[in-house]
């Protein structure tokens, strides 16, 4: 009896140095659980939003490097065989990362005579070949009715400018639909190049001269066109 007389002392001293009872204690633990049961749903709910974005940025970027390739791989073939017909090397168009092909640039790969060079290795000519293969492989990519070209051909000897002509006549010719297709019944795009080279201007169905005087422009047509 002694033993539990003195356990209960302690435990009365012990009770008492607790100080008063928070009677609104429990109430206020209450309250703490609601808010943190709160902030779990809230977190888990901002979790499940931002796994929605992240699928929709990924369902995005895959779709916007399909449409890419797509139009990459078109034009990428329409230069090799254009640059085939205006030229007399070869050459194609090259991702320099293909995993992101955002991240880099392009780079083009030019062969001559079986050997492999760089564009910067090339004449100023053989430069301006590559660019106007790569402009025309990008409309024919989206073609357009009209077109204008100011001296693309400065650059270029008389053999290289007879296939350019050739080029521009037979694009002259070519025919599109709405989407953009080759067919038989639509109008020809017309093509406007202004040029000093008489073996370019030889192709032209057209041809028009533009003269000085008294100050003032002169246009005439001149009967050489085909």
């Amino acid at each position: 009896m002694n033993s539990l007389k003195l356990q209960r002392l302690q435990l009365n001293i012990e009770l008492s140095q607790l100080g008063s009872i928070n009677s609104v204690a429990s109430q206020e633990c209450e309250v703490y659980v609601a808010k943190y049961q709160e902030i779990i749903e809230n977190k888990k709910q901002i979790e499940e939003e931002k796994k929605e974005v992240l699928n929709i940025i990924s369902d995005i970027s895959l779709r916007k490097k399909n449409i890419f390739m797509q139009a990459f791989n078109k034009v990428s073939k329409l230069f090799t065989k254009i640059l085939n017909e205006i030229s007399f090397f070869e050459g194609e168009i090259q991702l320099k990362n293909e995993q992101d092909p955002f991240l880099d640039g392009l780079s083009f790969v030019i062969s001559k005579k079986g050997n492999i060079f760089g564009i910067n290795a090339f004449s100023g000519g053989e430069k301006s070949l590559v660019a106007i293969a790569l402009i025309f492989a990008l409309q024919g990519y989206k073609p357009s009715p009209f077109y204008i070209f100011d001296e693309i051909d400065a650059a270029l000897d008389m053999k290289v400018s007879d296939k350019l002509g050739e080029y521009l006549t037979k694009k002259a010719n070519t025919k599109f639909d709405e989407t953009n297709q080759e067919i038989e019944d639509i109008h020809h795009p017309q093509i406007i190049q202004i040029s000093h080279n008489r073996n370019l201007v030889e192709y032209a169905s057209k041809v028009y001269g533009v003269t000085m005087i008294n100050k003032v422009s002169q246009i005439y047509e001149l009967p050489n066109g085909k």
